[in-house]
């Protein structure tokens, strides 16, 4: 069985990841070098603590508290 891209990974759970209150995105960054799943959320919570995985198949997930975003 071959492992998932970091692109397949992130678009398999991106609507789920979504869907949990205070999410704004999902991207991809790096961790340490490595390919990681990256969050971006209003404020960092103890319910996005508990509901945003800590590694989604072989990448982890890092949680960026970003504020409101606004377009200009």
């Amino acid at each position: 069985m071959s492992l998932l891209s970091i692109h397949d990974v992130k678009k398999k759970y991106e609507e789920k990841i979504m869907n949990i209150p205070g999410v704004i995105g999902i991207g991809i960054g790096k961790q340490d070098d490595l390919d990681a799943i990256t969050v971006l959320v209003v404020e960092r919570t103890p319910l996005i603590e508990k509901k945003v995985p800590k590694k989604l198949k072989q990448f982890p997930v890092i949680i960026r508290e970003t504020g409101v975003i606004r377009a200009l």
